[in-house]
C-alpha cells in the first residue's frame, strides 16, 4: 500500500511540474509574442535637404501623433539623421509632420515641408522588419534666403535641437552662428540698398544739371564767375558761346554797362555737359 501511495505521489508531482512548465511555457510564449508586437520598427522615410551637412547640424525633428497597438495616445517627437534615413517607431497608426528646421553650424535655416504623412505600422510586421514610407512620397526642406529668416524660425529650430538628447552639435553655438549670419546678411542688404539709392540720387542730380544747350552753358558760366566773387554790380553780365566740341561749350564772359560803353572782357571758361566749369586761359576769341 505504501508503495502505491509513493507511486501516486510521484505521479501527482510529475503532473504538477508538467502543468507548471506548460503554464510557464505558455506565459513565456505570450510574453515573447507581446514583446515582439511592441518592438519598434525602423521607419524609412525620404527627406531631401539641399547642401546639408549632417555632421555639422542637428538631427531632423519629426512630430508623431496617433495611437499605438494598445490604442494608447502617442504625441512625441522623433529625431532622424539624414544619413540613417529614418527612425524607430512601434506598431500603430500615426500622422507625421515636420515642425522645424535643423540647426546648422553654417547658419543655414530650411523651410519645412508643408505636407504631412499618414503612417500605419502593420501588426503583421516581423521583428526587425522595417516599414518603408511610400517611395513617391518625399519631404523636401528648402534652404531659406538669410534675409527671410525670422527670429521665431531660429528659436523653434533651437528648441527642438536642445530637446534632442543625442544632438550631435552644440545648439547654443549654432544658434549664435545662425543669428550672426542672418544679421550680417540684413546689414549688407541695407548697405547695398543705401548705396543704390545714393547712386540713383547722384545720377538724377547729374541729369538735372546736364548741360545740353547754349543757353544752359551761358547760365552756368555766369553763375560760376559771379560765384567766385568777381562782381561789378548790376545785371550787365554777358556771355557768348565761342565753340562746341564733344559735349564741351567754350564760353567767353564779358561785362557791359550799356550800348555806349565798350565791353569788358572778363574770362573764358569751358562748360562741360556734366555741369563742370573750369577756366580756359588759352582762349582768346575776344581779346
Amino acid at each position: 500500500m505504501n508503495e502505491k501511495k509513493k507511486k501516486k505521489t510521484v505521479i501527482i508531482c510529475i503532473c504538477v511540474i508538467a502543468a507548471i512548465l506548460i503554464v510557464a511555457g505558455f506565459m513565456f510564449f505570450i510574453w515573447f509574442q507581446n514583446k515582439q508586437l511592441h518592438e519598434p520598427h525602423f521607419i524609412e522615410i525620404q527627406v531631401e535637404l539641399d547642401d546639408f551637412d549632417q555632421d555639422n547640424s542637428s538631427r531632423i525633428p519629426i512630430e508623431v501623433k496617433g495611437k499605438d497597438l494598445d490604442n494608447k495616445e502617442v504625441n512625441e517627437v522623433k529625431y532622424m539623421s539624414s544619413k540613417d534615413g529614418g527612425f524607430a517607431l512601434c506598431k500603430g497608426e500615426y500622422s507625421l509632420s515636420f515642425p522645424a528646421s535643423p540647426l546648422c553650424k553654417n547658419g543655414s535655416i530650411y523651410a519645412c515641408p508643408g505636407n504631412t504623412c499618414d503612417l500605419k505600422v502593420e501588426e503583421s510586421l516581423k521583428a526587425g522588419e522595417k516599414c518603408v514610407v511610400l517611395a513617391e512620397q518625399k519631404f523636401t526642406y528648402t534652404k531659406k534666403n538669410c534675409l527671410e529668416v525670422s527670429d521665431e524660425e531660429i528659436n523653434v529650430a533651437y528648441e527642438y535641437a536642445k530637446s534632442d538628447k543625442n544632438c550631435p552639435i552644440n545648439a547654443d553655438e549654432c544658434k549664435e552662428a545662425t543669428v550672426k549670419v542672418r544679421d550680417d546678411a540684413v546689414t549688407a542688404e541695407k548697405e547695398r540698398i543705401a548705396k543704390e539709392e545714393e547712386e540713383k540720387r547722384k545720377a538724377e542730380e547729374a541729369a538735372k544739371n546736364k548741360v545740353n544747350s547754349e543757353d544752359a552753358a551761358i547760365k552756368l558760366a555766369i553763375e560760376y564767375y559771379v560765384g567766385k566773387g568777381k562782381t561789378y554790380g548790376g545785371d550787365g553780365y554777358g556771355a557768348e558761346v565761342m565753340g562746341h566740341n564733344n559735349g564741351a561749350y567754350y564760353v567767353h564772359l564779358y561785362y557791359s554797362k550799356g550800348p555806349n560803353y565798350p565791353d569788358w572782357n572778363l574770362a573764358d571758361v569751358i562748360v562741360y555737359s556734366d555741369g563742370r566749369v573750369e577756366d580756359n586761359s588759352e582762349m582768346s576769341f575776344r581779346y
